[in-house]
């Protein structure tokens, strides 16, 4: 009865010009995709109580909006079974345009920075079999085999982030656990077929979250350093033998980084209580006031 009355709010999501934000409104039993356009009040992008897939009743699984905000990328699944059909939204007009795009259950990874397309990550196996997800391919494209340079074993997936701003993408092959190894590429490269990855770190380095603004890249490594540091080097000629210790390990776990214009942002663990710390190239590490103790459940940066 208490929480029925409580407006929560999942994701949020900063474009130009737009404010995107997946919420729960007061009373609600569903949560739901809003846009708000500059001053204009907030409206209803995506409504899934609204929504049936073969009588069914359908629910929201992901969704990302293009740099521009004109379209959005988002993914429906009948009666709460998760198994996701991409589809793309026109923000201005509502209009839901043609693609469908099967089994993508993990979403999209990023959208190219002129909003022409986006990455993705396809399944390619029998659904409901063990092998269901295996061989997983990110479309725009990657899969295992495909480039020598980058090992993948077939329960790994692929993931490519281009980086806001720039002409470069962040490439991850992750799996179970939170390890993952990192190159960096030119967009235009990975587009034309013709990539010339540049290696960050294997698995065996213990990165375990990246996050790339401009020509920095932020990583947390737990290699010799069980409650993690975050380092920086260059996208364009990374190296994490001269990369420079901007948060040295602390008393403090450090979980996970997020870009922002000039720096980054940390979320940090201290016995139960999360805290937020800002980290930069050119200036020392700073806290990040909040306004209560408590735990952080997400951070959306733009």
């Amino acid at each position: 009865e208490l929480s029925g009355e409580l407006s929560l709010t999942m994701k949020v999501r900063a474009t130009e010009g737009r404010l995107f934000f997946e919420q729960q409104p007061a009373g609600a039993q569903n949560f739901k995709l809003f846009v708000r356009d500059g001053d204009r009040p907030a409206r209803v992008l995506i409504d899934p109580t609204k929504l049936e897939i073969d009588g069914k009743h359908v629910s929201l699984d992901w969704w990302e909006p293009a740099v521009s905000g004109r379209h959005v990328a988002y993914g429906l699944s009948p009666a709460g079974s998760e198994a996701s059909t991409a589809h793309v939204l026109e923000v201005e007009s509502g209009k839901i345009l043609e693609t469908r795009i099967p089994n993508t259950d993990y979403g999209i990874t990023g959208w190219l920075p002129d909003g022409a397309g986006f990455f993705y990550i396809q399944f390619i196996g029998e659904r409901g079999t063990p092998t269901f997800y295996w061989d997983s391919v990110v479309k725009l494209h990657l899969r295992r085999g495909l480039y020598e340079q980058i090992p993948m074993k077939e329960i790994q997936v692929g993931v490519v982030r281009p980086v806001a701003g720039t002409s470069q993408a962040v490439v991850e092959v992750r799996d179970a656990r939170p390890e993952r190894a990192v190159w960096t590429v030119q967009l235009p490269e990975l587009l034309a077929g013709k990539p010339r990855f540049r290696a960050v770190a294997s698995a065996d380095e213990l990165v375990v979250d990246v996050a790339a603004t401009g020509d920095d890249l932020f990583l947390i490594s737990n290699r010799d350093r069980p409650r993690g540091r975050v380092l920086v080097t260059s996208i364009e000629n990374p190296s994490l033998a001269t990369a420079t210790e901007v948060l040295p390990q602390s008393a403090l776990v450090a979980d996970d980084v997020y870009p922002i214009r000039g720096g980054a942002l940390v979320r940090m663990m201290d016995g139960g209580v999360q805290r937020l710390m800002r980290v930069s190239r050119r200036e020392a590490a700073s806290s990040v006031p909040l306004p209560f103790e408590g735990s952080i459940r997400g951070v959306f940066s733009s």
